[in-house]
């Protein structure tokens, strides 16, 4: 295996991921590669995403946590989510 200073993500999801050499959205990706590059070329997309905030944890956080302290932590990663997101499209138009 390689050093994490050289680690080649590609080889190692292939070998130790998926144990696949190809994805399986490869064919269809290319297929259909001409039509999506009309629709997705010149659009930004915000990707959401809330580290810590799975069902399992919240369940888990549900029985220390009273109502309001849980919604105040979902609403904090929800905050954060969506302002790094629209600071990351404001920063992609300085391009």
């Amino acid at each position: 295996m390689k050093t994490l200073n050289n680690l080649d993500i590609d080889f190692f999801i292939r070998t130790y991921v998926t144990k696949r050499q190809e994805s399986l959205l490869h064919p269809d990706l290319e297929k259909t590669r001409t039509l999506l590059e009309e629709r997705i070329n010149g659009r930004n997309a915000l990707v959401i995403g809330g580290a810590g905030a799975s069902i399992p944890e919240l369940t888990l956080l549900s029985a220390i946590f009273r109502r309001k302290m849980l919604a105040a932590f979902v609403l904090t990663i929800l905050a954060i989510a969506l302002a790094a997101g629209y600071l990351a499209n404001l920063l992609s138009g300085f391009r």
